[in-house]
C-alpha cells in the first residue's frame, strides 16, 4: 500500500471521528435546548404504563404516612390524567416518585419547606436547572429499570443460585486445560474442549435471565453516574438536596468498579467486535460473570438501604423540577395554607386539566350541598376542590390563587359503574362505595368527603330517604362533605340539618343553553334536560313529546299533592 493510499485511509478515518464527535455533540446540544424550551409547558400527551409508573408506591412502605389516595378516588377524579398534565420528569426514578408523591398524603412541613428551598433553587438558576435535567434525561426511562423497586424488596430471588457449580466447573475446565499443557496427551485436551463446550452451554442457557436482572442493575448504575455528575459543580455544595446525595454517591463509589466490568462485558459483547466476541466466548467458558454478578447482588443487598436512598434522593429532585416546571404552566397557582378550623376557603380555584378555566371562589363551612342543571359545572368543581386538597398534600402546589384546608384524608364517590364480572348492578357498586367514604370518617384527622349524584340507581322515594339518612350521618361526623345532586326534594328534607347550599346555572339564549360555570350561594330550581336534548339537535318530535311527559309529570306530582294536603 503506497503513501497516497495510507494518507486517504487515515484521512477517511480521521474525518469519520470528527463527523462521530461533531454528531454527538450537536445532538446533546439539541437535547439540553430542548429541556430549556419544554420547562414550564405543558407536556404532550404521551401513554404511561402505570403498572410500571407506580412500581415505587406499590412496593414502598407505608407506615409514617397518614393517608393515601386509594384506587376508588384516584379513578374518580381522573388522577391518571392529572399525573400526565403534571409529568415532565426525565428520568424512571423521578416518574415513580412523582405517582408515589400523589398517592401519599403529608403533613409534613419540614419536607416542605424543602420543597420550597429547591424550588426556588431551581427557579433563579435556569441554565443550571436544564443541566440537572439533562443528566436526569442520561438515566433515562428504560421499561426494565421501572423495576427497580420490586427489585430491592426482593433482592434474594435475583441471585445466582449453585453460585459453587460455576465455580467448580470454571475449575475443571481449568485443571484439564492445565494437564493437557503438561502431560501434552490429545485427550486431555479433547477433555479440556468437552468441558469448554458444556460451560458455553451452561452461560448461554443462563443468559436470557441473567441480561434481563442485569438490565435492572444497569438502572442502578445509571443513578450512581448522575449522582456523581449532579454533585460535581462547586455551587451546589451549599445546598442541603445535594450535599445528601453526594454523601451517598461517595458511599457507594466502591460498588462502581464491580457494576462498570458486568456492564461493560455486556456492552462489548453486543458491539460486535471479534476481538470482544472472542473474550466473551472465555469469559462464558469461564463463568466469570454470574460470579462477579452475585457479589453485586451481595453488595447490594448489603448497602440495601444506601442504594434506595440514592433511588430516593434523585427521584425526589427530577420530580420537584417537574413540580416547579408545572407551576410555571398554570394560569394561576399558589401554596397551600393549613389551618385546624373544619372548613376550606378557595380563592380562584379552578380544575388543573382546563386550559382556559373559569375560576370560582367559595368557602365551604364543614358541608355542603351543590345543585344545578346538567352540564352546569359541578362535577368539575367538586373535582377541582378533591383534586386540589390532594395537591396540597401531596406537592404543596393548588391551581387556585388562595388554598386554605384543614389537614384531611380525601375520599370520593363519583365514577361508580356496574361490576359485570363481579356481578354487582350499579347501586350496589354505589352503596358500597359511600359505604366507604362514610365509614373513613372515623378517624383522628377529619375526611373531605367528594360525592357525585348521591344513589343514582335505585327509585325515587328510596332515593331521596337513603341519601337524606347518609348525609344527615356524615354531618355528625370529622368530615367536610361536598355533594352534588338533582333531587330538591332532598334539600327540603335536610333543610334543618346544618348544610350549606350552592349552585350553578345557565341561561336560555337564542334557542341556546349559555353555562357560566359560576358557583352562586343558594340552590337552583332550574332543569335543562329538555333543552340540552334540543341543543344536540334530536328530531322536533322527540323535543315535542319530551315537553308533553313533563307537563304530566308535574300535573300528577301536584295532584298527589292536594291529596296528601287533604
Amino acid at each position: 500500500m503506497d503513501v497516497y493510499t495510507l494518507a486517504l485511509v487515515a484521512g477517511a478515518i480521521v474525518s469519520i471521528f470528527i463527523i462521530a464527535v461533531y454528531s454527538r455533540q450537536a445532538g446533546q446540544k439539541r437535547l439540553r435546548e430542548s429541556i430549556r424550551k419544554q420547562y414550564g409547558k405543558k407536556p404532550e400527551k404521551k401513554e404511561t404504563d402505570f403498572k410500571l409508573a407506580g412500581l415505587y408506591f406499590t412496593e414502598a412502605e407505608h407506615g409514617d404516612a397518614y393517608g393515601l389516595v386509594d384506587d376508588e378516588t384516584w379513578n374518580d377524579l381522573d388522577m391518571s390524567e392529572v399525573f400526565q398534565r403534571i409529568n415532565t420528569t426525565c428520568s424512571f426514578a423521578g416518574e415513580q416518585y412523582l405517582y408515589a408523591s400523589l398517592r401519599i398524603l403529608s403533613q409534613d412541613e419540614e419536607r416542605f419547606a424543602r420543597y420550597e428551598r429547591l424550588m426556588a433553587y431551581f427557579e433563579e438558576r435556569p441554565e443550571e436547572r436544564a443541566e440537572i435535567q439533562y443528566e436526569l434525561h442520561k438515566i433515562g426511562k428504560r421499561p426494565s429499570y421501572y423495576y427497580l423497586p420490586a427489585f430491592f424488596n426482593n433482592i434474594d430471588a435475583f441471585e445466582v443460585s449453585h453460585v459453587w457449580c460455576y465455580r467448580l466447573m470454571r475449575s475443571v475446565f481449568l485443571l484439564s486445560l492445565l494437564f493437557g499443557l503438561i502431560l501434552r496427551t490429545k485427550w486431555m485436551f479433547a477433555g479440556a474442549f468437552f468441558v469448554f463446550l458444556i460451560n458455553l452451554v451452561i452461560h448461554g442457557t443462563m443468559k436470557g435471565k441473567y441480561d434481563t436482572q442485569l438490565e435492572v442493575i444497569e438502572g442502578i448504575y445509571g443513578l450512581m453516574l448522575a449522582a456523581r455528575k449532579l454533585t460535581g459543580s462547586k455551587t451546589r455544595h451549599c445546598v442541603e438536596a445535594f450535599q445528601k446525595l453526594s454523601r451517598a454517591a461517595a458511599g457507594l463509589k466502591p460498588s462502581e468498579k464491580k457494576f462498570l466490568y458486568l456492564l461493560g462485558r455486556k456492552r462489548t459483547a453486543a458491539s460486535g467486535d471479534f476481538m470482544e466476541m472472542a473474550a466473551s466466548y472465555i469469559t462464558g467458558a469461564l463463568l466469570l460473570d454470574f460470579t462477579v454478578y452475585n457479589k453485586i447482588i451481595g453488595e447490594i443487598s448489603e448497602k440495601m438501604d444506601a442504594f434506595i436512598w440514592l433511588y430516593e434522593l434523585v427521584g425526589e429532585l427530577d420530580m420537584l423540577i417537574c413540580t416547579s416546571s408545572f407551576r410555571k404552566s398554570l394560569p394561576a397557582c399558589c401554596v397551600p395554607d393549613f389551618h385546624e378550623a373544619l372548613s376550606i376557603e378557595m380563592e380562584d380555584i379552578y380544575h388543573p386539566l382546563i386550559d382556559n378555566p373559569v375560576y370560582n371562589s367559595v368557602k365551604l363551612r364543614k358541608n355542603t350541598i351543590i345543585t344545578g342543571s346538567n352540564a352546569s359545572g359541578k362535577s368539575t368543581f367538586i373535582k377541582a376542590a378533591a383534586i386540589n386538597e390532594i395537591f396540597a398534600q401531596t406537592i404543596h402546589t393548588c391551581t387556585a390563587r388562595k388554598f386554605v384546608l384543614p389537614p384531611t384524608y380525601v375520599k370520593s364517590s363519583m365514577a361508580v359503574r356496574d361490576n359485570l364480572m363481579e356481578g354487582e348492578s350499579y347501586y350496589i357498586r354505589e352503596i358500597k362505595s359511600l359505604k366507604r367514604t362514610a365509614l373513613s370518617t372515623d378517624g383522628r384527622l377529619p375526611v373531605f368527603c367528594a360525592i357525585d349524584e348521591i344513589l343514582r340507581g335505585t327509585n325515587t322515594d328510596e332515593r331521596l330517604a337513603a341519601s337524606a339518612s347518609i348525609l344527615q350521618y356524615l354531618q355528625d361526623k370529622n368530615s367536610i362533605v361536598l355533594v352534588a345532586t338533582h333531587d330538591l326534594e332532598l334539600l327540603e328534607m335536610l333543610k334543618d340539618s346544618g348544610y350549606d347550599y350552592y349552585y350553578f346555572s345557565e341561561r336560555p339564549e337564542d334557542e341556546d343553553v349559555i353555562f357560566d360555570y359560576k358557583i352562586h350561594s343558594g340552590v337552583s330550581k332550574n332543569t335543562n334536560a329538555i333543552r340540552l336534548l334540543e341543543r344536540i339537535g334530536f328530531p322536533e318530535e322527540v323535543i315535542g313529546r319530551a315537553n308533553h311527559f313533563y307537563q304530566q309529570i308535574i300535573v300528577t306530582k301536584s295532584q298527589k299533592g292536594s291529596s296528601n294536603s287533604v
